[in-house]
């Protein structure tokens, strides 16, 4: 789980605006711009002993908006050498304050691509961005992942199919296999909103609990795992960014957790692949939710 004060988020966001612009990407009057002026704002008022920002939901999605953010722009430069990937990154400042339930939202969805592609980084498995299949490969097999942002839960099972094919088409042309990324983040914030705990390590707890619960409750609903498994789709990664408050209403955190979620049965030759890029994207050990073991599966977090 990161940790971030406010004073030292709106630093770090700051500093992010730049290194975002000195790589082409318009920030004034744009949204971005729009985040750190309502951050700036709310730490003014923390400095003056008002902590109402606290409730507002302009501040929370502000706060969710600019993590990302900051994780992009931790990577490294060279990244960005290509005309398409760089092409992606000048656009993800496009878009309206907050994501909307429809429609398409192509800043968001590359931000989410960028995102995973920092997490994989950090994880020492970044394979590059792809050039075919797939958004992002993980190294050293360079097996591609598939990401869609799920704005509600409405859009989730239509999103899904859509990456399932996408990588098997793919696998079907010669291609590796792969896994599926969704960023459940939107839909599940609004189903259990903000989170209150009283430490940081609650707070990493409950963020693992919540997506595990979701998995459970909502996304083995809209999925049948049947329907989705294919030779070229492994298994689908989820994360969970949560914003919530650690100790007392000041403490405003964020915790990112990631679940990986087998297809497969136990025994497969696809099941055992996927157990080996599992092993590479965990730090910790990692719970394997089979389709018949989905509702008692644990998240593992990532860091």
């Amino acid at each position: 789980m990161q940790l971030m004060a406010l004073e030292c988020m709106v630093a770090e966001y700051f500093s992010s605006l730049s290194r975002l612009e000195s790589w082409g990407v318009r920030v004034k009057n744009t949204r971005l711009d729009g985040y750190l002026k309502l951050l700036k704002h709310a730490l003014a008022q923390e400095q003056g002993g008002d902590e109402s920002h606290q409730c507002d939901d302009r501040f929370r999605n502000a706060i969710m908006e600019a993590a990302d953010i900051v994780d992009i722009a931790r990577l490294h430069g060279n990244l960005f050498t290509d005309d398409h990937v760089l092409g992606k990154l000048r656009k993800i400042s496009d878009g309206r304050e907050f994501a909307e339930d429809e429609g398409a939202d192509a800043a968001r969805d590359y931000i989410f691509e960028f995102a995973c592609a920092s997490e994989l980084c950090v994880l020492g498995q970044f394979g590059g961005f792809a050039t075919s299949v797939g958004d992002v490969l993980i190294a050293p097999g360079l097996w591609p992942i598939e990401n869609k942002r799920i704005s509600s839960l409405a859009r989730l099972a239509l999103r899904t199919r859509k990456a399932r094919d996408q990588l098997q088409r793919g696998f079907e042309l010669g291609g590796p296999p792969g896994l599926i990324a969704l960023d459940l983040s939107r839909p599940i914030r609004r189903t259990y909103g903000h989170l209150i705990e009283s430490s940081d390590d609650a707070l990493a707890e409950a963020t693992s609990r919540t997506l595990t619960a979701y998995i459970g409750e909502h996304l083995m609903l809209a999925l049948r795992p049947e329907d989705i498994a294919r030779p070229g789709v492994l298994g689908i990664m989820v994360r969970y960014v949560s914003v919530g408050t650690s100790g007392d209403v000041s403490q405003i955190r964020r915790s990112t957790t990631w679940q990986l979620v087998s297809l497969h049965t136990d025994n497969s030759v696809e099941n055992e692949l996927f157990l080996k890029i599992a092993a590479l994207c965990g730090s910790l050990p990692i719970v394997l939710g089979a389709k018949d073991e989905l509702l008692s599966a644990r998240a593992s977090i990532f860091r």
